[in-house]
Parts: structure tokens; C-alpha cells; sequence
């Protein structure tokens, strides 16, 4: 080990900066991206919403998602968020996961308070079209990262994973194209 440089090591202080601008309001963040449109966004799971902040910390508006969770923009500029969907499959609720298309720019002014929905992805349905089991229930879409063509990963957690079961594994990275169609895990 001669050949190895011995570190130097000084006992100093240490030194905390404060980050600028503050943001505080939020419940429970669980998630902050910089926008391709130069946008701060954040994903507060405790209220369900998007909010979104200028450069200066101003915030510019907010975008409810049931169950929100992570979130990703797109080259498009669009909002794609993880979140749940609440809904009766044969007389009993179920609580399924969820991936949300957001358009910030349907009503032709930009931004997250003009947002809507463009398009749910419901898990299982993306890939198969029988009734969901109760281990559908337990996924969760943990990170979503877009590609410069508008494809995207999302990393998908649960607890079957079975390398033989339909649709692959519930831990997988799941890839779609750029119109949300399912590619393969």
C-alpha cells in the first residue's frame, strides 16, 4: 500500500449555506424537477398536488394528482406524474396505480394552474386487459425519466416477481414510447 497517497485531513469547522429562494408551504415533497421550461416543480404527496415555482421561488401555480407521487417532464413540456386511480372493477373499489399525462398548454396559456389531463395509464391495463389482482394493488411507480425522443422509463415496484408471470416482474423498469404506449419491461 506504499503506492497509495495518504489523505490530509484538517479539523475545520464545518459550514452550512442556506438554499435561496426558501420554499416552504409544502406538507410532504417527495419529489423536485427543473423544468425544460425553466420551471421549479414539486410533487407534495400530503396535499396531492403539483406545485410549480418560477426561478425566484414564486410560485406559479398547482395541479392535483390522486396518490401523487414522482413526477417528470418531457421535451413536449408535459407533466407525466405517478399517482393512483380510484375506481369499481366488477361491484368492488379498487385502488389502482397510475401514470398522468399533464398539458400545461390546452387552453393556450401555459402553465400548471391552465393544466389539464390529457392521458391515464392505469396499471395492469397497459399490458394486459383481465381483471386486476389484489397484487395490482401494491404496485407502485417509483421514478419516471424521459428520453430526448419522448420515450420514458418508469421503475415499478411490487410484490409478485415472478420472472414468468405476464407483463414481467413488479420490480422492473418499464419502457413506453412517446404516445404512452407500453413497450416492454
Amino acid at each position: 500500500t506504499d503506492f497509495l497517497d495518504v489523505p490530509q485531513f484538517d479539523n475545520r469547522s464545518v459550514a452550512y449555506v442556506p438554499i435561496r429562494p426558501e420554499i416552504t408551504g409544502l406538507d410532504r415533497p417527495v419529489d423536485v424537477i427543473a423544468g425544460w421550461d425553466e420551471l421549479i416543480y414539486v410533487s407534495d404527496a400530503g396535499s396531492s398536488e403539483i406545485v410549480s415555482y418560477d426561478q425566484a421561488g414564486n410560485e406559479q401555480g398547482r395541479f392535483s394528482v390522486p396518490g401523487l407521487g414522482v413526477i417528470a417532464q418531457d421535451r413536449r413540456l408535459d407533466i407525466i406524474a405517478a399517482g393512483t386511480l380510484d375506481t369499481v372493477i366488477n361491484g368492488n373499489p379498487i385502488t389502482l396505480p397510475a401514470l398522468y399525462r399533464i398539458d400545461l398548454n390546452k387552453t393556450g396559456d401555459y402553465g400548471l394552474e391552465n393544466a389539464s389531463i390529457k392521458k391515464v395509464i392505469v396499471h395492469p391495463f397497459y399490458f394486459k386487459s383481465s381483471t386486476p389482482t389484489t397484487s395490482d394493488e401494491q404496485v407502485e411507480f417509483t421514478g419516471i425519466t424521459p428520453l430526448a425522443n419522448n420515450r420514458y422509463y418508469v421503475s415499478r415496484n411490487g410484490p409478485s416477481n415472478s420472472p414468468n408471470q405476464f407483463g414481467g416482474p413488479d420490480n422492473a423498469i418499464l419502457v413506453f414510447d412517446e404516445n404512452d404506449e407500453y413497450i416492454t419491461p
